[in-house]
């Protein structure tokens, strides 16, 4: 895919999904019947070790098997509280509310759940991980969440706001083009809490398209190059300083994310229609053909410059585990269910509005040229 992303203010930020998650929950109400399980049954699961829930999904093709790693139970509370683990990397608390029935054995009736986020790592295999989770817990019209252990399970569902939604999956976006950076380098990066900068954002995303797509547009600014005053350089200078096809090999590229630096390799960079800012001074002294360096300032008039790797690492042959790369195939089906849903928010506005009305909100705007002078 060829993208073209313009500069960012370093100054800007962008708040990560996740965070929201950290200090609340999202719950939902128990909806098919739930089998009553006797509070010795739990007392057994808290001394057993290797017990797991298994979270499946009517709209993915996908289940999760989440460890147990402590369970809190008592017939003094209204709820028992599950610690899960998901592959080491996340810890859960799932909490099921309902109430202990009054017979010889107390049973336990479960009336609804809610999930939070108890532990993450700071790493971009821990946030793939947990978007993907929140995620499909959101857009699939049902969870079954079943403990085979004793034969216990139930049905609920959850829905975050759509924009929410969006935001989780930008950041499941984010975490997986860290993870193929980290598997093309041979490298570790963090994945903090809280806020990522635009800078970071940027470099994120300029190291996969060179990892992933070899070739891809980007903004061009305008930049310097060194050419020696050379019979050779003067060759390259155009007879007339018209816009005109240059390309030109870049340094080793240095990027950094997360406050890591990242040796990405070599690039070329191709603009179709740059001008040199200081043609007549770069005329000049490159006919004196006497080997000092000449500063040749460039200005691409399209503002995009393509970018061509030429010394930049791959990704290894099958760099995932099969478990990973089960939930990247997601990504169409996850992207899919998402847009369907705005449709169908965008459609439910219109309802009730006569034709003439819905032309009248859906109308495209005519913007003269003064609408684009900033």
């Amino acid at each position: 895919m060829n993208t073209v992303v313009s500069n960012h203010n370093q100054a800007t930020y962008y708040p990560l999904a996740v965070s929201l998650y950290e200090n609340g929950h999202f719950s939902s109400k128990v909806e098919s019947n739930t089998a009553y399980v006797s509070y010795a049954s739990f007392q057994t699961l808290s001394k057993t070790n290797n017990l797991f829930f298994k979270v499946g999904f009517s709209d993915f093709d996908y289940k999760f098997k989440l460890g147990i790693t402590d369970l809190e139970s008592s017939l003094d509370s209204n709820e028992i509280i599950f610690y899960l683990s998901l592959d080491n990397q996340l810890t859960f608390r799932l909490v099921l509310e309902g109430y202990w029935t009054q017979d010889k054995e107390p049973q336990f009736q479960h009336k609804s759940s809610n999930w939070n986020l108890h532990q993450k790592q700071e790493t971009p295999v821990s946030n793939f991980l947990l978007s993907t989770f929140w995620a499909m817990m959101n857009l699939s019209e049902n969870v079954k969440i079943n403990l085979p252990d004793v034969n216990y399970s139930f049905t609920s569902s959850y829905n975050l706001p759509l924009n929410e939604i969006n935001q989780i999956l930008q950041e499941r976006q984010i975490a997986y083009r860290l993870l193929v950076i980290e598997n093309a380098l041979g490298i570790s990066l963090p994945f903090p809490n809280g806020f990522i900068s635009g800078e970071d954002i940027e470099s994120i995303a300029f190291c996969y398209h060179a990892i992933v797509d070899r070739e891809f547009d980007w903004f061009a600014n305008p930049t310097i190059i060194p050419w020696e005053s050379s019979k050779e350089s003067f060759s390259w200078l155009p007879e007339k300083n018209e816009p005109t096809p240059i390309t030109f090999k870049l340094s080793p590229v240095i990027k950094y994310i997360f406050g890591v630096g990242i040796n990405l390799g070599v690039l070329a960079a191709k603009l179709d229609n740059a001008v040199i800012e200081n043609y007549d001074e770069v005329k000049e002294n490159l006919s004196k053909l006497n080997g000092r360096i000449v500063e040749v300032k460039l200005r691409s008039i399209s503002g995009v410059s393509r970018m061509i790797a030429l010394q930049v690492p791959s990704l290894p042959p099958n760099p995932w585990t099969p478990e990973v790369q089960k939930l990247i195939d997601l990504d169409s089906q996850l992207d899919s269910i998402s847009l369907e849903r705005f449709f169908n928010l965008a459609f439910a506005t219109l309802e009730g509005l006569t034709e003439e009305q819905k032309k009248a909100i859906t109308k495209r705007p005519e913007l003269d040229e003064e609408a684009f002078n900033f």
